[in-house]
């Protein structure tokens, strides 16, 4: 599949967070025949730990009341989030996800560091992530549909530590749910790419460690930092392997029935 240039998306003004910079309204994407995902209902992010002053100032006016935190125990512990003050905030966490293991940023450290893998390995991992997303997911993507489904949906935000693996899956099923086509699913997707470059990443992540690294190992940090067409289309290919189409893994894993979904759209699409 061939890479394309991400297309560059305005925010909410004000909102561009220094200690974020993947935080992002998905609202404004076209749905055919219904209109656009609504502005400042929606929004996905990079781990909030970093927040600056100033950023939570932005954060406070927008209103958001639920957060999906999809990391591990262990991210969270090391790297608690902020949050403006005075603004409560229900945060969803998840913990039983083994097979997710190799998405944590603290453990692509370690295999870095080891030395024993090569780029195309360290890539075959990251399919492998993503050929297991669907259904170590699946409980995520139900309880943010559920919270989604009531009369007034809770302004939301959606972060793990990177804002790329986890979130751009869980972010994909929400797009696809409410109908956004697949070709500005993926398009929001590799906008992470501009927001957080590998380079940023080993800058921010590996600091003490860069310097050290083979060329071989700057293959491997590539295949783990990167956001890769190809890694969110192998997950859409493994569901249609197993469900027959994305609409069919919704319904059967995720609780999203026809009913659900329009309920959604008629609430989140302007």
């Amino acid at each position: 599949m061939t890479q394309r240039p991400p297309t560059p998306r305005p925010l909410p003004p004000g909102a561009y967070l220094e200690g974020a910079p993947n935080f992002r309204d998905l609202g404004g994407y076209g749905v055919p025949g219904l209109g656009r995902v609504r502005h400042g209902k929606l929004f996905r992010s990079d781990v909030l730990s970093q927040l600056t002053d100033p950023d939570l100032d932005k954060l406070a006016p927008l209103g958001i009341r639920l957060v999906m935190d999809l990391r591990m125990p262990e991210e969270r512990h090391k790297e608690q989030n902020r949050w403006p003050a005075g603004h409560p905030v229900d945060t969803v966490t998840f913990d039983a996800r083994p097979a997710m293991a190799e998405a944590q940023a603290t453990r692509w450290r370690d295999l870095v560091a080891a030395g024993q893998l090569s780029g195309k390995e360290a890539r075959g991992m990251m399919f492998g992530v993503y050929r297991r997303m669907p259904r170590s997911l699946a409980s995520d993507l139900t309880v943010l549909f559920e919270r989604l489904d009531t009369q007034e949906p809770p302004t939301t935000l959606i972060h793990c530590t990177a804002g790329k693996d986890r979130s751009g899956f869980v972010c994909a099923m929400l797009l696809w749910s409410l109908g956004v086509p697949m070709e500005t699913i993926l398009e929001d997707y590799l906008i992470t790419g501009q927001r957080r470059p590998p380079e940023r990443f080993a800058a921010e992540r590996l600091a003490g460690l860069v310097d050290t690294l083979t060329e071989e190992g700057f293959a491997v940090l590539k295949a783990f930092a990167m956001v890769d067409e190809d890694y969110l289309a192998t997950a859409f290919e493994q569901i249609r392997a197993d469900f027959g189409s994305v609409d069919a893994y919704l319904e059967a894993l995720c609780g999203l029935d026809g009913a659900r979904r329009e309920r959604l759209r008629a609430k989140l699409i302007d």
